[in-house]
């Protein structure tokens, strides 16, 4: 039995970009070693998912402009607008020591500290939803509270802010809320 590919979601693609099948692409890092002319992406579409050979893609400040292989004008690439865009997981090296990928603390438990650390005092607060860049200074982790996904809490990935980080368990504890979270941010009843 073959080993099933896990894909891991990259971005997303908005919408065409001049008439030679370009599209924008919208992702946290396109300067990536595995992000280069010949890499394959796949897409998630209603017909299920579609591989894509990468040509080129250059950047912007905002997004990146990629050419593909299969999308030969503007209808094709139209056709794969607000599409989500993966790669193969086992196409990604091994992460650096102390370094990690986004997606393996996806649905992490979220622990906060409510003292002292030696005290190993920390309870469990909710599940980590997401990852976003909301400054070009950091990136920011999207705490779902409880069980409840419509109740969020952003926390910046500092070193303020987060206790510790084990993508391996998967878990995630915070410092104490007072140390990094908006004046008035109540955590007692979560």
């Amino acid at each position: 039995m073959a080993d099933e590919v896990t894909y891991v979601e990259f971005g997303q693609f908005g919408s065409a970009h001049g008439v030679h099948g370009e599209i924008r692409l919208f992702a946290d890092d396109l300067d990536r070693e595995w992000f280069r002319s010949g890499s394959e992406l796949h897409v998630e579409t209603f017909d299920g998912m579609r591989s894509l050979t990468l040509e080129t893609c250059r950047e912007t400040p905002d997004f990146g402009i990629a050419a593909f292989e299969e999308l030969d004008d503007r209808t094709d690439a139209e056709k794969l607008r607000n599409c989500s865009v993966y790669i193969d997981r086992d196409a990604l090296p091994e992460p650096d020591d102390g370094e990690f990928y986004q997606f393996q603390l996806r649905g992490a438990d979220v622990y906060l500290s409510l003292a002292d650390p030696a005290a190993n005092d920390a309870r469990r607060i909710g599940s980590v939803g997401g990852f976003f860049n909301a400054n070009g200074a950091n990136d920011v982790m999207v705490v779902w509270l409880g069980d409840d996904e419509d109740d969020e809490l952003f926390v910046p990935m500092t070193e303020g802010a987060i206790q510790e980080l084990d993508p391996n368990r998967p878990r995630v504890t915070l410092e104490p809320s007072e140390q990094w979270a908006p004046e008035g941010t109540n955590l007692e009843d979560v």
